[in-house]
């Protein structure tokens, strides 16, 4: 059978149409527990246009991607933070195709929580009657740091069980687990700056259950963890983060006894 003539009157693409030809990578875990869809679209980000965006070439998921990554780091975190606080397993979807870097996680995600807490802290135990101002700010800034550590460890507690789960172990997943799933409770502790003695500690235990369901949504489509384990690491990771964040607040009386300051 002859073969036909190859057409060789195609036009040649320019690099930047090449960049954006859509790819047929399959979606196979890689060793940092990523997709292949996430690196085929992170090569799209840093060359976003809003034309090519809605080129109906591209699948719905890769132009949500680039819609997303088009934001500027503060839109991301409020559209992040109303996610996790309102949609958590949709969040965690995305999260899947479109991760958060560990730096974005901290900046401005976490860094603006934890820095209105400090100062919800501070406002409310200011507003104390015979409160010394001075104790007051250090108490406040010794609360942040311990949450900014607790984070940290438990991220590390999230990839060790992952890893038990079928999950893999992988710390960078684990920390952004972390981090996310504390949202709700340091965004209730805003409610700090009202002046009621242990109000904080009273919104953090009551914040717990919001906490919970964010982390229980991100077991089986972000850490992947097998489902005939899901139960026993949700249950787990439940226990463990109320059990940290119980101890947090008798460490902070501990740290500002060492006169470290």
């Amino acid at each position: 059978m002859d073969k036909r003539p190859e057409d060789t009157n195609q036009t040649p693409k320019s690099p930047d149409e090449s960049l954006f030809e859509p790819e047929t990578k399959p979606a196979a875990e890689h060793s940092d527990g990523e997709s292949a869809h996430y690196e085929v679209n992170v090569k799209h980000y840093a060359n976003y246009d809003k034309t090519r965006a809605e080129d109906a070439s591209y699948s719905k998921e890769i132009q949500n991607n680039l819609a997303y990554a088009s934001q500027t780091p503060f839109r991301r975190f409020f559209i992040d933070l109303i996610c996790v606080l309102l949609h958590p397993l949709a969040f965690w979807r995305g999260q899947t195709t479109h991760a958060a870097t560990i730096g974005q996680m901290h900046f401005p995600h976490l860094t603006v929580l934890i820095l209105l807490r400090m100062i919800a802290v501070f406002i409310g135990g200011v507003l104390l009657p015979g409160a010394n101002a001075s104790q007051v700010l250090l108490q406040s800034i010794a609360q942040g740091l311990l949450i900014l550590v607790s984070i940290w460890a438990f991220g590390l507690v999230v990839a060790g069980v992952a890893a038990l789960g079928g999950g893999g172990f992988h710390y960078d997943k684990g920390l952004r687990f972390s981090g996310y799933v504390m949202t709700p409770t340091l965004f209730v502790g805003i409610i700090s700056i009202i002046p009621v003695p242990y109000l904080s500690t009273i919104c953090d235990l009551l914040s717990m259950p919001w906490a919970f369901v964010v982390l229980g949504a991100g077991i089986l489509p972000y850490l992947k963890i097998k489902t005939e384990h899901a139960p026993m690491v949700t249950g787990l990771l439940c226990g463990l983060l109320l059990c940290l964040w119980g101890v947090m607040p008798m460490l902070i009386p501990f740290l500002m006894g060492l006169n470290l300051w």
